[in-house]
């Protein structure tokens, strides 16, 4: 039983000593945290505006659509953009999923815009 009072003896002065230190770090703790909780609270929560999906007022006809041969313009049918049929992005379109177009205005009718190709815009 004295080996566990002198024991006891021992570790005593060691809290003693870290009480100081370990005070002054957990003051610094709560400082930082509540710091924080007041910045995360003084943020005014932002509203989205809402947004309305516009479809285009014509409907695509068939005769709009060509042949690869005379295209001039190329979309995507999952895209939104059309292209030059030797621009890099419309030869990334797969062919079961290109749509041809005589003119630009057909092309816009459709629904599409102008891709990122040069002379388009």
């Amino acid at each position: 039983m004295r080996i566990i009072q002198d024991l006891g003896l021992k570790i005593k002065p060691v809290w003693i000593r870290l009480w100081d230190k370990l005070f002054i770090v957990g003051i610094i703790v709560l400082v930082g945290l509540s710091s924080f909780a007041i910045g995360r609270l003084s943020v005014v929560s932002i509203s989205h505006d809402e947004f309305s999906v516009v479809y285009p007022s014509q409907s695509v006809k068939e005769e709009d659509f060509i042949n690869a041969g005379s295209a001039g313009y190329v979309a995507s049918k999952t895209g939104s953009t059309y292209f030059f049929p030797w621009c890099g992005t419309a030869m990334n379109i797969k062919p079961e999923n290109k749509l041809y177009f005589l003119t630009k205005e057909l092309a816009e009718n459709a629904g599409y815009k102008a891709g990122n190709c040069n002379g388009l815009r």
